[in-house]
């Protein structure tokens, strides 16, 4: 019994250090900034086509989420939001037929939407800053 008891108190001591030491690692300020920044952008341009939860419309507008058209290539995803696109995708094994308008976005503006829709709603990829999306040419 007493050496039951002994290890539930040394279980426990152990427990108490490791929540004291343990710190949760914070999350890159910068990036999620720049994700609420693109979450605000998204909702005004480009959720009346792709929807707010990402979906799109069957067979009218692909979607966001989940999309690995989308996933496959970030800076083809960069371009067509700054330059638009015209003509047929695949998306998902589903294909799209249509024309999405540029956006004449910041580069900022462009990495941020970037960075909400492409770590939204079950998609997860690193985060683009402003140099990044310098890089992607207006046509």
């Amino acid at each position: 019994m007493k050496l039951a008891f002994t290890g539930i108190i040394s279980f426990g001591l152990v427990m108490i250090l490791v929540l004291l030491s343990w710190s949760p690692i914070e999350p890159n300020q910068e990036g999620s900034k720049s994700v609420q920044r693109g979450k605000k952008i998204y909702a005004s341009n480009c959720a009346v086509c792709h929807m707010a939860n990402g979906m799109g419309i069957a067979k009218v507008f692909p979607p966001l989420a989940q999309s690995d058209y989308l996933m496959e290539d970030i800076s083809r995803a960069g371009e067509t939001i700054r330059n638009g696109l015209k003509g047929k995708i695949s998306v998902n094994e589903a294909s799209y037929t249509g024309m999405m308008s540029g956006f004449s976005f910041s580069d900022q503006e462009l990495a941020d939407v970037v960075n909400y829709i492409t770590n939204s709603w079950g998609n997860k990829a690193e985060e683009v800053d402003a140099t990044w999306a310098s890089k992607i040419k207006k046509n």
